[in-house]
């Protein structure tokens, strides 16, 4: 079935290539003054980071090895190609980042927090993140308003040069234990409005790489062993169709996802085998239209439609029918409208208003079947002059909670306010200082309530207090040293009724929990530069260091009082570089993680070691004709160490990775 909706697709994107191309080569068009909108990505914002993907990390198959090098986020990587990974950005559950994929909120229908495992870098172009709700632009849902952090996630626009109506990409990934990921990209100029990319990749891997198992203290027995039941199989088919003109933009997604995959089991002794299952598919189509009146008015439009079936399979499981098989069943319609009025001086204004319905089932005979009805409201405003600027917003949220089965309706109605301030310090300098601060609340979703063996149906709302403040500098320092930004920010969050998951006995069994008073504070420092260093050495280079205190101070009697809650370092920190040749690029990354916690008591018992993981990498381009051939090789996990990021779940030791492409 998914061949042959490829090929329709790849047929369609085909023909109209062809069209457009005989039509193009008879008549010249002479086009008028037209005005280009859109969002300017000003990146001197102290809140705001990005990384270019065909830059540091053009050989990386998953979303999630670009992510981890933000400054302030700490990944979760449960071990393997295909085992789930979600981010912890400064000290907060991965509930409080808002993911969207061009301007759209992601929802994972699966764990109720987004498997970055999951999504491909196959048509990515860059990736950005904002801290503390501090972006500039206004012009978006409401439901982008109530989150802590936002990662946005950008595809590629075609672009295509002069007679030249169509781009095709083919490329294959092959790595260490039995890996290949196959792609294939074609972007299409249907006309002079419109254009078309049909994106397309499988990724299958055995998984099975060698780890040490250690039995007991440093000075005890070990053994080689191999991880087991880690296999993924898995594709991906994006198809998005844009449209652009003076007043009008246009951005139509269709994303199908199937995986077919093991769970692997945490590493115990003498009991390393793992047999359950889990299958994934997932299908959304979202729409995105702007338009821009007359009078500095301008209209957003956002739809959304989601689909995911997700089915857990146990043979193992004690229980009358030999065994757990599980399907459950999510849904998801979302609805944005956003007016902005942008005064032609200073002044901007927005009201959005977003509308999500969803509802999940299960095949279980005494499963609850919610039904959410999720309503965002926020007026949003933003003055900004030579020396300062000031963004305000309030944002109401209500949700009407009700199961099927018991009839048990539940109302919740929340008022949620931010305010951010940037001044700029110095006339002649890019010297400028934030400060900001956000009430965000939310609510337990279905799978914290309602899984299977996971969900808590006690869990109450987590709210947060979050204060953030941020110095920064950008500057061009030399011929040399063309650009150079240095930024360090703090902030302090109140958490109450902390919503943390933990994993159990495998990747799909967590327990939900409430951790009743948290206070994170913590120093986020980066510095990003460019380094001409000859006419054939381009240097580009990011260092990042986090400083994380977030403490359990729910009651002074408890065994975790004042304690590091679970799997938050107090130190981490990475680099990056990348050494631009005349004749090849080389890249190089370190990541640096401190001591941290398993559960929340701090006692040598659930202390996990510091690791450290760097990897290098060499690519080329070769010009052939009008063939672009792009080769790459890197070395992964130089150190050779099975650390853990999750206790028990041991990642891949020293591997390597080979990626071949040809673009025409």
């Amino acid at each position: 079935m998914y061949k042959v909706k490829l090929a329709m697709l790849v047929c369609c994107v085909v023909c109209c290539c062809r069209a457009y191309a005989q039509d193009d080569s008879l008549t010249t068009h002479t086009l008028k003054n037209f005005t280009v909108y859109g969002t300017h990505l000003d990146f001197n914002v102290p809140g705001k980071q990005k990384i270019d993907v065909q830059d540091y990390f053009k050989n990386a198959m998953q979303v999630s090895e670009v992510v981890r090098f933000f400054s302030g986020v700490n990944m979760k990587d449960y071990g393997g190609i295909g085992g789930l990974k979600t981010v912890s950005v400064r000290g907060l559950g991965a509930n409080h980042t808002a993911v969207n994929l061009d301007g759209v909120a992601l929802n994972d229908c699966q764990t109720g927090q987004i498997d970055f495992g999951k999504l491909s870098l196959a048509n990515v172009d860059y990736i950005s993140m904002l801290n503390a709700n501090s972006e500039t632009d206004i012009f978006k849902s409401a439901r982008l308003f109530s989150a802590a952090n936002t990662l946005q996630v950008h595809t590629h626009v075609p672009q295509f040069r002069e007679g030249k109506p169509c781009n095709v990409s083919v490329g294959v990934k092959i790595a260490s234990a039995t890996t290949i990921n196959p792609s294939f990209l074609i972007e299409g100029r249907l006309s002079r409005m419109w254009s078309a990319s049909l994106c397309a990749e499988y990724l299958y891997s055995k998984g099975n790489y060698k780890y040490i198992m250690h039995y007991g203290g440093a000075d005890d027995s070990t053994s080689v062993e191999r991880r087991v039941n880690g296999d993924v199989s898995a594709f991906t088919a994006v198809l998005n169709l844009f449209y652009n003109d003076s007043s009008n933009r246009f951005h139509f997604k269709a994303y199908d996802y199937s995986a077919r995959n093991g769970l692997p089991g945490a590493t115990i002794l003498y009991n390393l085998e793992a047999s359950q299952r889990l299958n994934n598919d997932m299908f959304f189509l979202q729409g995105k239209y702007e338009h821009h009146f007359k009078h500095n008015i301008s209209y957003k439009c956002v739809l959304k439609a989601n689909y995911a079936h997700t089915e857990y399979i146990d043979t193992t499981f004690w229980n009358s029918e030999g065994g757990l098989d599980n399907h459950y069943q999510q849904r998801e319609l979302y609805l944005s409208n956003v007016l902005l009025y942008a005064h032609p001086k200073q002044w901007q204004i927005s009201l959005s208003n977003d509308v999500v319905y969803n509802n999940m089932s299960l095949n279980m005979k005494d499963f609850p079947l919610p039904h959410r009805l999720t309503v965002y409201t926020d007026l949003a405003t933003a003055y900004h002059c030579k020396w300062w600027r000031v963004q305000a917003n309030i944002l109401h949220t209500y949700v009407y909670d009700v199961t099927q089965l018991d009839d048990v309706r539940t109302h919740y109605s929340q008022w949620s306010p931010a305010v951010n301030m940037e001044f700029r310090l110095l006339p002649k300098e890019k010297l400028t200082f934030s400060v900001g601060y956000q009430y965000v609340f939310r609510l337990p979703s279905f799978n914290d309530l309602y899984y299977t063996n996971v969900g808590n149906r006690s869990l109450k709302p987590e709210t947060l207090h979050q204060v953030v403040g941020t110095l920064a500098w950008v500057k061009s320092i030399h011929l040399k040293l063309p650009y150079f930004r240095i930024a360090v920010s703090g902030y302090y969050h109140k958490v109450r009724d902390k919503i943390v998951a933990i994993p159990t006995r495998n990747l799909f069994l967590w327990g939900m929990y409430n951790y009743g008073k948290v206070n994170i504070a913590g120093l986020d420092a980066n510095v990003d530069m460019q380094v001409t260093a000859a006419r054939w050495l381009r240097i580009d280079m990011s260092l990042n260091y986090a400083y994380q205190r977030a403490v359990d101070v729910t009651s002074p009697d408890s065994k975790t009082y004042r304690h590091q809650i679970p799997y938050t370092p107090r130190h981490s920190g990475n680099a990056r570089a990348v050494f631009h040749t005349t004749w090849f690029a080389l890249h190089y990354t370190l990541q640096i993680v401190g001591g941290r916690y398993r559960l929340g008591q701090n006692i040598p018992q659930n202390y996990m070691q510091p690791y450290f993981d760097h990897s290098v990498g060499v690519s080329r381009d070769f010009h052939i004709k009008q063939t672009l051939l792009s080769v790459g090789v890197d070395v992964l996990n130089l150190a050779n160490k099975n650390y853990e990021i999750v206790a028990n779940f041991p990642v891949q030791g020293l591997s390597w990775r080979v990626n071949v492409t040809f673009k025409w």
